[in-house]
């Protein structure tokens, strides 16, 4: 009987809803609702300008199928769609249009992950059909159509249109877009990187016209130039290697590129894993490096994957460990490591905290630990390595009596790494956390809200400092902190990251500001700080770099673009960094494109003080084609003698050239009629300091940037070093506790004497 009256039910709202749309006097609207999964969670309501109720869906949703509904509503008025998700997760992959009978667009979208609630305001006009030029596109997919998605922009890069939604392999769509007379591009993304897989479009005019086609043969992101009434000589990029090149400009300058100073060595995923509702697979990412090999570590809906990626053009996947919970609806998975452990949380579902031992790569990991018991769900962890404690954000869990629980942040124990104890619950003291910096048991915490607060770990917790008032104060998500600077960033559309002088913890001064400055949308994520470059996960801006030598004048240095669509402001693109591999690489997870292994490739300029005579020189800067002609010039006139550590010369005054290109790691002799200084450019990485030593006499280079302690820099050579001297005579004699050379200084070089041949590394 039950079934007979939810039939008739049925049979009697789709009676209403027609004879509604009879009886419409005004302008009939049609919604098409893709309800996505978890759709018993999602529901809607149009209201008016005073918040009035006009219509609300009436019922429950099943997964992932297309609903269509219709209204009446009144022209030359403003109303608002209101999305609403019971779960508060967002609507995962539920996607909705309000269009006109005539399948004009009015409206679409979605509602973002993490969202229990958002709304798009929209008018109804009474012309409604359009009054300029009503161009219908239309898409046939074939294969691996969920990558595919487009928009429609102006010469100056304007958003024109673009539909929110997920295709079907093997369907044909239809739009309609009502649009002035201009020039137009017309773009196409694909969010694996692989072109259309033989899907494509065909745009007509209102004479049914075609006026542009085509299709994505291959790559991330490609376009379309297309006329509306107009006479197009478009002059916006004649740079093939931009992004927004088109073979019809002959002297355009507004180019788009995907990166700077940066080169793509690798990038992994994998299609068969659950989308999430930020349209993607992929979370945060970590790095691992032990017997000279690196791996990214890397989370998705499923779990854990963990990649070889030393030698980055050869990386592969060595294993993947399922989460205690994997589902579409993971969105937030976080990592860290100590020694050989790897500390893995969720924070959706019933998760636990995993610990595996790192010891058997590359061949597997094995989790030790999979447990709830101390929680079952964290936002982001943060280990303080040197004070063994493990650091959890937005924790959540069950006590022994089932009864849930969360708190702010949870301090553990973890001196034995496999077994962590609870130390501090900090639920009752610090505000709502989202993460958290740390180091010898002091925290610099983000508390979205409130701003940033610093506290003492050691013995009983107590608060030392706070910084919670500053200009584009919002939601303070994350921060890293090097030497006296620390940098945090807020994660709202626009808001610039802070730079912060910590030198007196109880007077922190905001020094400075930065911002990826490519989208008024553009949200920062997550970063870190290594040798004065900051390396920030920027959402849809990918991976943006500063370098705040200068902390009061950071400048942007480099950039890759990850996540190539045009930016809207949504939770997509770049969500993690790790900067910490030996090899200087970097690591990038992208919430759709998975893992990236970049290389920065930063031009630099060393200035080398000479004085008059003879001096030993050296460079930390790495440059392939830098002769000895090279190195001096514009110094040539004043150089006398240049020798190497085997006593070849140049001699340019005779034209002679018997040293070639320099070896890096290397020092020379130089001989100068005045003082003068050498400027030499080139490439930065702290990784590649190692230095082949002979045995006999050697001139040692200094490969730093900071002036070094000579003891510390030659303590592994200790038992083959028989004398160090500088180019004024001072020695360092290890056998008899000597030395008067104290640091090594860049630009400097070092006659050094070894028993046996050793590499030096420092």
């Amino acid at each position: 009987m039950r079934k007979i009256n939810c039939f008739f039910t049925v049979i009697l709202l789709l009676l209403v809803q027609i004879l509604a749309a009879q009886e419409c006097d005004q302008t009939s609207v049609q919604l098409i609702l893709n309800s996505g999964d978890w759709a018993e969670e999602i529901s809607w309501s149009i209201t008016d300008s005073n918040g009035v109720l006009v219509d609300t869906s009436a019922i429950n949703y099943q997964n992932n199928i297309e609903y269509l509904d219709s209204f009446c509503l009144l022209s030359n008025t403003c109303y608002q769609y209101n999305l609403y998700d019971s779960y508060g997760d967002g609507w995962n992959n539920g996607s909705y249009v309000l269009q006109y009978e005539d399948s004009l667009t009015i409206a679409s979208g979605g509602l973002l992950a993490g969202l229990s609630f958002g709304s798009a305001q929209f008018c109804i006009n009474e012309a409604g059909l359009c009054a300029s030029n009503l161009v219908s596109i239309n898409i046939q997919t074939e294969i691996w159509a969920e990558e595919i998605s487009w928009s429609i922009t102006d010469t100056l890069g304007n958003l024109v249109d673009s539909i929110a939604m997920s295709y079907i392999d093997s369907s044909d769509y239809n739009f309609y877009v009502c649009i002035e007379d201009d020039c137009y591009y017309f773009n196409m993304y694909d969010t694996y990187g692989d072109g259309w897989q033989g899907s494509s479009f065909e745009i007509s005019n209102a004479n049914d016209e075609i006026i542009a086609n085509g299709l994505l043969a291959e790559g991330s992101f490609g376009q379309v130039v297309f006329s509306l009434n107009s006479d197009c000589n478009i002059d916006v990029c004649d740079d093939e290697n931009a992004l927004n090149y088109n073979q019809l400009s002959s002297n355009g300058s507004e180019c788009f590129y995907q990166s700077n100073n940066v080169n793509l060595l690798f990038n992994w995923s994998d299609t068969s894993l659950e989308i999430n509702g930020l349209g993607g697979s992929y979370s945060e990412v970590y790095g691992y490096a032990e017997n000279g090999r690196e791996y990214a570590i890397l989370g998705s809906t499923f779990g854990t994957h963990i990649i070889d990626v030393t030698n980055p053009q050869d990386s592969y996947e060595i294993v993947r460990i399922a989460g205690a919970y994997s589902s579409s609806s993971v969105t937030h998975r976080d990592y860290h490591t100590m020694g050989k452990y790897l500390y893995a949380v969720c924070d959706q579902g019933e998760s636990t905290l995993q610990i595996l031992d790192l010891s058997n790569l590359p061949d597997t990991a094995i989790v030790v630990y999979d447990s709830d018991d101390l929680f079952s769900k964290s936002h982001n962890i943060f280990i303080d390595t040197p004070a063994q404690k493990l650091y959890s954000c937005s924790t959540k869990g069950y006590d022994a009596l089932n009864n849930y629980w969360t708190s702010s942040l949870c301090v553990y124990d973890i001196s034995n790494p496999i077994q962590p104890l609870n130390l501090y619950n900090m639920d009752e003291y610090i505000p709502n956390t989202h993460d958290i910096w740390v180091d010898n048991d002091t925290a610099f915490i983000n508390c979205p809200g409130t701003g940033t607060l610093i506290w003492e770990f050691n013995g009983s917790p107590s608060q030392l400092s706070t910084f919670t008032a500053y200009p584009d104060f919002g939601t303070n998500h994350s921060g890293w902190k090097s030497g006296d600077t620390y940098v945090f960033a807020e994660e709202n559309n626009g808001y610039d990251l802070k730079v912060i002088n910590t030198s007196d913890i109880q007077n922190l001064e905001l020094i400075s500001t930065l911002n990826s400055d490519v989208n008024e949308f553009s949200i920062a994520h997550n970063l870190m700080i290594k040798d004065d470059l900051l390396f920030i996960s920027y959402y849809w801006d990918g991976l943006q770099v500063f370098d705040i030598s200068n902390p009061e004048n950071p400048i942007r240095v480099a950039f890759y673009d990850t996540y190539i669509p045009e930016n809207f402001g949504g939770y997509n693109g770049a969500w993690g960094v790790y900067a910490f591999l030996p090899s200087g690489n970097i690591l990038i997870s992208d919430i759709a494109n998975g893992l990236f292994v970049l290389e920065i490739n930063l031009i630099e300029k060393q200035e080398i003080p000479i004085m008059e005579g003879w001096n030993m020189v050296s460079t930390y800067l790495i440059n392939e084609d830098l002769d000895a002609s090279l190195f001096i010039s514009p110094n040539n006139s004043n150089v006398v003698i240049m020798k190497n550590a085997l006593g070849m010369a140049y001699l340019p005054a005779w034209g002679f050239d018997g040293i070639g290109l320099l070896e890096y790691g290397q020092g020379y002799q130089l001989k100068v009629n005045e003082l003068d200084t050498l400027i030499v450019n080139g490439v930065y990485n702290s990784a590649l300091n190692s230095i082949e030593l002979s045995e006999g006499w050697n001139i040692m280079s200094v490969l730093s940037k900071n002036e070094m302690n000579l003891e510390l820099v030659t303590a592994s050579l200790i038992d083959d070093l028989v004398i160090v001297k500088d180019n004024i005579g001072l020695v360092y004699l290890p056998n008899w506790d000597f030395n008067s050379i104290g640091n090594v200084i860049p630009g400097q070089a070092y006659h050094i004497k070894m028993t046996n041949p050793r590499d030096l590394t420092y």
